[in-house]
């Protein structure tokens, strides 16, 4: 995100930025070496100063339908190699209003040491042990996303419109509305284990995702906190877009999105008990309760092997040594007579 404000009109959506772009991923990231205004974009720092801001225009006397009661925007905040669900896990955003929207990202990572661990122990996968088969990188989104089309293509023979799809899939009409509703509730129970499911749907066939959040992931959460437009201030006129403020205070929305904090922290799931770690307990237990080191490792091995070893060789030396010295004791004994 830049210090810039976004103000978007239809004709201007179909453009080219030239901005350099990378393919940028949670487990690599940023390298050190690309500019700040790479795509994806990053924000300089912390603060409203240093956020985004965009200005909507709802245009409310034109709006002649809508998925919901109300009028304005929808908002979601999601990695950008996600596809957002902004049915599910949108924020509103009412027109006339200012809303600032404070950012925190909740960063996860993995230690490298556990790859070699299996994945049911560990529970997540890294970016190059699962495949998917319309996103190039894995996440858990993504994974329940393609699930979920793939499972409603099997049972309706279509898929919703947001769902990845291939060139000669063909998308879900009304008439497939209630198969589409009925694949996607089955899809959700799935992933409580809900098994009535299935009977209350009158399905035979439950989806299998097996999909474990990846080892790498960035995700964020939010706070908002909004005020009502009035037309009692003065107006920038880049947010007026030839406007009167009148027309501003009902129809646009505000919104400034910014970090709070320029340092976040990092989980990090890694191995509890390694090997290292494991001989370092054992070697403290024994020594608290038994008096046990590694000294004592040594004079074990010392007496099991060196010290039994001479024994054994030595042994026969020294009963020869010993039978010389009775021959020498068993000499005929001279008695003199005056000696009586």
């Amino acid at each position: 995100m830049l210090n810039t404000c976004l103000r978007l009109e239809w004709n201007d959506l179909n453009i080219k930025y030239d901005f350099e772009t990378i393919d940028w991923k949670p487990e690599s990231g940023y390298d050190t070496s690309v500019a700040p205004d790479t795509q994806p974009w990053r924000p300089y720092g912390a603060g409203r100063y240093l956020g985004l801001t965009i200005v909507l225009d709802a245009k409310l006397k034109e709006y002649y339908c809508s998925s919901t009661a109300s009028v304005g925007f929808k908002l979601l905040l999601h990695s950008p190699i996600e596809t957002p669900k902004i049915a599910d896990f949108s924020l509103a955003i009412s027109p006339g209003v200012e809303t600032n929207v404070i950012i925190t990202p909740r960063i996860s990572s993995a230690s490298w040491s556990i790859l070699s661990l299996p994945r049911k122990k560990r529970k997540c996968y890294f970016t190059t042990e699962r495949k998917l088969k319309y996103y190039r990188t894995y996440t858990e989104r993504n994974c329940l996303l393609e699930c979920e089309a793939n499972f409603t293509q099997s049972q309706c023979h279509c898929v919703q419109y947001y769902m990845p799809k291939s060139a000669n899939t063909p998308i879900c009409g009304k008439k497939d509305d209630k198969c589409a509703r009925d694949a996607r509730l089955l899809m959700e129970n799935n992933l409580y284990d809900d098994e009535e499911a299935l009977d209350r749907l009158n399905r035979s066939e439950s989806p299998s995702c097996n999909c474990w959040p990846a080892c790498f992931e960035t995700n964020y959460e939010t706070q908002i906190s909004q005020s009502k437009l009035s037309n009692a201030f003065v107006v920038d006129e880049l947010y007026l877009n030839n406007t009167d403020q009148e027309y501003f205070t009902e129809n646009m929305a505000v919104i400034h999105l910014y970090f709070v904090e320029s340092q976040f922290p990092n989980l990090v799931k890694s191995e509890l008990f390694g090997f290292i770690e494991f001989l370092s307990n054992i070697g403290g237990l024994l020594g608290l309760f038994m008096g046990f080191s590694f000294l004592s490792v040594v004079e074990i091995v010392y007496f099991m092997t060196l010290r039994l070893w001479c024994r054994i060789t030595k042994g026969p030396m020294r009963k020869l040594q010993n039978t010389s010295l009775i021959k020498i004791h068993t000499e005929p004994k001279i008695v003199y007579p005056f000696s009586q």
